[in-house]
């Protein structure tokens, strides 16, 4: 279903189902993020939450775009004025930022670093991230003559499932590596390397 309401009373319901199943992420835990809890603590009836997302599934893929988009966009303005020809630099500071993001929004953390739950959701919001990760790494002048030989291009996909690679292991560093792969759009038949 297209959750891009048209008018602001859809609108403000849509962003009353998202704050109320944030909080029940984060006082309940994800378990308990369903259209029933999402209604009786909302307020809203069950059918209107129904009109706007069929299964809690869907809010919370809702809320996995959410987040990705806020993670992108927060990453991009604290990189805006890093200026380095240091790779090293590059992966420390995006870890950081990423890192930090995730410190800062725990319902973000439980929904995709903490949860073994793999949900269906859309890749464009990854894309965005990685994009905007992507950008800071071709910022870097001397990142031709630390890749020199390789493909430009394949080298990002590693750099960037390594960064959420790391940022996922530092939030819980319990969940086993094949989890990590199935839970990164990037990764192919292996699990992504590991940042020291």
């Amino acid at each position: 279903m297209d959750h891009i309401a048209k008018q602001d009373r859809s609108r403000k319901r849509i962003e009353i189902i998202l704050e109320t199943a944030e909080k029940i992420l984060l006082e309940d835990g994800i378990d308990q993020v369903t259209i029933a809890n999402i209604s009786n603590r909302s307020g809203l009836k069950r059918t209107s939450t129904y009109k706007f997302f069929q299964t809690p599934e869907a809010i919370k893929s809702m809320l996995i775009s959410n987040y990705l988009n806020m993670c992108a966009l927060d990453f991009e303005e604290k990189t805006s004025n890093i200026n380095t020809s240091e790779p090293s630099v590059v992966v420390m500071r995006s870890v950081e930022i990423l890192f930090n993001f995730y410190s800062e929004h725990e319902s973000a953390q439980k929904l995709l670093l903490s949860s073994s739950v793999i949900l269906p959701f859309e890749k464009e919001p990854f894309h965005f991230l990685s994009d905007k990760i992507q950008s800071f790494v071709e910022m870097v002048d001397a990142i031709g003559e630390v890749l020199a030989g390789h493909a430009h291009h394949a080298a990002f996909p590693v750099l960037q499932v390594a960064l959420v690679d790391k940022v996922a292991f530092l939030h819980n560093p319990s969940l086993p590596a094949h989890q990590y792969q199935l839970r990164h759009p990037f990764a192919v038949n292996s699990p992504p390397p590991r940042l020291s």
